[in-house]
């Protein structure tokens, strides 16, 4: 589906391209933010409080980069949402414009 939206939009396709790919990074640092989530648990169940600054730092700084990606992602799907359709209904106009007139009478339906 979305190879055949950028098919029909292929003025807009790099940008729909480029939120696929904000998206799939963002999921991807996301999963690194739960992979690290597990040490950080264990050593904070075992008490050893020592060592878990490394641990929270990195899923601290796994983290905050999932939500600048995420936000830059969601800030361009918007831009491409709106460019996508403006470009829509620019040709469904187009369209519409191509209609013969005459198919529009002046007689009132079921006359």
């Amino acid at each position: 589906m979305i190879t055949r939206l950028i098919r029909v939009c292929d003025d807009h396709g790099t940008a729909l391209r480029r939120c696929a790919a904000g998206w799939v990074v963002a999921g991807v640092l996301q999963g690194v933010g739960f992979v690290l989530l597990v040490p950080v648990l264990r050593v904070l169940i075992n008490g050893d409080t020592a060592s878990d600054r490394n641990w929270v730092i990195g899923m601290f700084v796994a983290f905050a980069a999932y939500a600048t990606v995420r936000h830059a992602a969601q800030m361009a799907s918007y831009r491409a949402a709106v460019q996508l359709s403006r470009g829509l209904f620019d040709r469904l106009g187009d369209k519409v414009a191509q209609l013969p007139t005459r198919s529009w009478s002046n007689h009132p339906s079921g006359s």
